[in-house]
């Protein structure tokens, strides 16, 4: 697998746009959460994120009562369309976390050792909720959601070092080229 290097350092925070942003967006968000004409249907649709959070907290509530056989006052019940938007938001969500690792495996298993991380699974909740919220608050608004993941990914990436960490990374089994030569040099002042 050939690494991607943008031309220049200038444009490497940039092209967190489009990979990993608008890429991941249109296949997780755009493709299975609903578009813009369907979720203006959606009546009290969430117009801030305190509203978003405020009724995914009802709708949570309310599929926690339906397990338990507790009901809810309707009043306070969230709309069908409401309950089944934050369900698929939750559902998308759950997958596309559960799925780096799994790509990692896949695609490039050298940055499996990264990629499973739970500190990484961690991050990718928060980052990767967010996007949701930001999608399904501005109205299914694709660039929203390419911005907010796109800007964690490159300060993550090109800041914090998680480039050299994905690059440094070797799948389990597999030693690392300068552990190997530590390996080595370790053994020889044993011997």
């Amino acid at each position: 697998v050939q690494e991607f290097s943008p031309p220049t350092q200038w444009w490497r925070p940039w092209s967190a746009l489009i990979v990993p942003g608008l890429v991941e967006e249109v296949i997780w968000r755009a493709a299975w959460l609903p578009i813009p004409p369907v979720i203006a249907t959606v009546p009290d649709y969430p117009t801030t994120v305190s509203v978003a959070l405020r009724q995914l907290t009802s709708v949570l509530r309310l599929l926690l009562a339906n397990g338990t056989g507790t009901t809810t006052a309707a009043a306070t019940a969230p709309s069908p369309q409401l309950v089944t938007l934050y369900q698929t938001a939750l559902v998308v969500l759950v997958i596309h976390v559960v799925s780096h690792p799994m790509v990692a495996t896949l695609a490039d298993p050298r940055r499996r050792a990264v990629l499973d991380d739970w500190r990484f699974g961690g991050l990718a909740v928060i980052v990767l909720g967010g996007t949701t919220l930001s999608y399904i608050v501005s109205g299914g608004c694709l660039m929203a959601a390419v911005v907010t993941h796109a800007v964690p990914v490159a300060l993550w990436r090109d800041v914090w070092g998680g480039e050299r960490r994905l690059r440094a990374a070797t799948a389990p089994g597999e030693e690392c080229h300068n552990d190997k030569n530590n390996d080595n040099s370790n053994n020889d002042n044993n011997q």
